[in-house]
This record gives structure tokens, sequence and C-alpha cells, in this order.
């Protein structure tokens, strides 16, 4: 499937506007199920895995913080 038909990555989105808001903030996976109506925590870290790769977004456990790729676009 070519990339350009993917769906979008709404999560992935929200979560990032979250953090480039709110920089110094953490959330739980938990927390992105119940802060961005997921259904849940597996699908919440499937969503967000290729952030933490891309290093825009850190998790540690099953805590997430805006990682330095997001920090330097700010």
């Amino acid at each position: 499937m070519p990339l350009k038909n993917l769906p979008r990555n709404v999560l992935a989105d929200q979560v990032l506007a979250f953090f480039t808001a709110n920089p110094d903030e953490e959330l739980t996976v938990n927390d992105v199920t119940v802060k961005f109506d997921v259904d849940d925590v597996r699908t919440a870290s499937a969503k967000l895995s290729a952030q933490v790769r891309r290093r825009v977004l850190v998790r540690e456990g099953d805590t997430y913080r805006a990682g330095p790729a997001l920090q330097k676009g700010a």
C-alpha cells in the first residue's frame, strides 16, 4: 500500500499537540487512553510506537513525555 493511502494517525497528532503545548508534562499510557478516548492500552502503545522510534516521544515504562526531536522543533 502506498504511503499516501495510509490513514492518518490521529492519536499521534493529538498526543504531539498536547506535548507541544505542555512540554514538561508526562502521560501514562492509561492517561492517553482516557484523555484521547482510545479503546485500550495496546492500541495506544501501537499508535505511538513510531513517534518513540523517531524520538519525538520518549517512553519510560508506561510513561510518555516529549522527546528530543519534539523539543528541538518547539
